[in-house]
């Protein structure tokens, strides 16, 4: 059915490069999926100071260093080293893991934390567009995770989120992902391989090295909002589409 609806189509669009990877074999010989990244909006999300963000005092915040996974909880994601993560600082009164939205895996990792009695870690319900503006800035430091067998389907939007609020971001997922080649490609976090032997170690690694070290947390962040201003904002996202749909509909 792809092959079919591919060689009908004037224009074949991928996210990512994994995703372009992915799709390649079904088309036609000699032809060839355009790259179309995925943006956000640079003067939607911009960096806050925890002082000056409003939600800092009415989640209770205070100082404790804050990792924060955002959005969608779902099939293609994964949570294996995250889990060893929460237990590892189970009652460390300094941190705080937030986990701030749904999806089909929440319920699972509710029940996680409220049976290891995880006691420094939320769960909260998705908020409105526009106290995400908020809520990125809040993060210290950001967790995304995607599932290998994912890679090239699915291409995790927040990334664009966390690059705009100039704050880190700890991976777990395929390096040949999208998301992961923006991290590493950025400088703008790391890249956990998952499924070794010591993936939840270096994640624990690396989130223990940014917590103790705030200038390499802002540099990182700083990266990150380099790289979005320079190649994913809303302006550099439409204006790929419309040369990209010019192109299609005048061959």
């Amino acid at each position: 059915v792809d092959e079919a609806i591919f060689r009908k189509a004037r224009l074949v669009a991928a996210l990512g490069r994994c995703m372009a990877d992915r799709v390649q074999p079904k088309l036609p010989r000699g032809v060839f999926p355009t790259l179309l990244p995925l943006w956000k909006d640079a003067d939607e999300i911009v960096p806050v100071s925890r002082a000056a963000n409003p939600l800092a005092a009415e989640w209770d915040l205070g100082d404790r260093f804050v990792l924060m996974y955002s959005g969608n909880a779902g099939l293609g994601h994964r949570f294996e080293e995250v889990k060893a993560l929460l237990r590892h600082y189970r009652g460390d009164p300094g941190m705080l893991t937030l986990f701030v939205g749904g999806g089909s895996r929440r319920q699972e990792l509710e029940h996680f934390i409220a049976d290891q009695q995880i006691d420094n870690a939320r769960y909260l319900d998705y908020v409105p567009r526009d106290q995400v503006r908020w809520t990125l800035p809040l993060a210290d430091t950001h967790l995304v995770t995607l599932q290998p067998s994912w890679s090239g389907i699915a291409v995790p939007s927040k990334i664009f989120g966390i690059l705009a609020s100039a704050r880190p971001a700890a991976m777990v997922g395929p390096g040949d992902s999208e998301v992961a080649r923006i991290i590493t490609e950025s400088g703008a976090g790391r890249v956990i391989i998952p499924g070794g032997s010591t993936s939840a170690a270096d994640l624990i690694e690396f989130i223990e090295t940014v917590r103790q070290d705030p200038e390499m947390r802002e540099e990182m962040g700083q990266r990150g909002r380099r790289a979005l201003e320079r190649t994913y904002t809303l302006d550099a996202g439409l204006d790929r589409w419309e040369v990209a749909l010019h192109l299609a509909l005048s061959g």
